[in-house]
């Protein structure tokens, strides 16, 4: 998986599944059970020269050559599983550092983003052994690009995230109608983009209210972010339709 992260820095929590850590491959769970057991197979690299661990912190590099030669040695079925892994892992790392001092780690995880998505090209987005934390991690990419004000790469994310959960899930998942609220949020923030966000939202709201309810939060969020809509246009009478 490493060939599919940025190779400057690599550090323990990087790797944990956090809230989803037996959802995880098995060789990943192995690595990260503690950071005891991290430390050991980041020692095998070391022996082989295949890494190096940085000055003044506990985290490790690789060098270009070996980063890209593992990366052209993988077969096509082999490469896309771990750039599955490899997305889902720095997205559920990107919901662990949300805190106070996100920023700091959201700068660093943008360099493993940015790696990851060279290869966007190469993945079929076929879900094809885990589905909800698949779902979350892509999800939370998206968040991150939203973040750094960067919409037009979260929307490509949310798009190529909500065309996946369609296929694996249904129109009308929970987790498919969330996808879909998350696109229609990003429409509207670009301005530009009125009519796809009201198309989102009006899809969220009718799926919310027949999956969950009038009532259920979810629903009452949705048509709290179209109301929001139809005020920036100046839309009073379904302002007050909607409330």
């Amino acid at each position: 998986m490493l060939e599919y992260l940025d190779n400057q820095e690599v550090w323990f929590d990087l790797l944990q599944w956090k809230g989803w850590e037996k959802h995880a491959p098995g060789w990943l769970q192995e690595t990260t059970a503690s950071k005891h057991d991290f430390l050991d197979k980041m020692d095998i690299l070391l022996d082989y020269s295949l890494i190096e661990k940085n000055d003044f912190s506990d985290t490790f590099s690789m060098h270009n050559v070996v980063h890209d030669w593992i990366r052209k040695s993988l077969n096509k079925k082999e490469a896309e599983g771990l750039l599955e892994v490899a997305l889902t892992t720095i997205g559920l790392a990107v919901s662990a550092a949300d805190n106070k001092n996100s920023w700091r780690i959201e700068g660093r995880l943008l360099l493993h983003v940015n790696r990851c998505t060279e290869s966007w090209g190469s993945l079929t987005f076929l879900y094809t052994e885990d589905e909800e934390v698949w779902l979350a991690g892509l999800n939370n990419l998206g968040k991150l690009y939203w973040k750094q004000s960067r919409l037009g790469e979260a929307a490509h994310i949310c798009q190529r995230a909500l065309e996946g959960a369609e296929k694996a899930l249904g129109p009308d998942h929970t987790s498919t109608l969330d996808t879909v609220n998350n696109l229609g949020l990003l429409y509207a923030d670009q301005g530009k983009l009125a009519a796809e966000a009201e198309q989102m939202y009006q899809r969220s709201l009718k799926g919310a209210e027949n999956a969950l309810g009038p009532d259920h939060t979810s629903t009452l969020q949705t048509v709290n972010n179209l109301g929001a809509l139809y005020r920036d246009q100046g839309k009073l009478a379904e302002v007050e339709q909607m409330y």
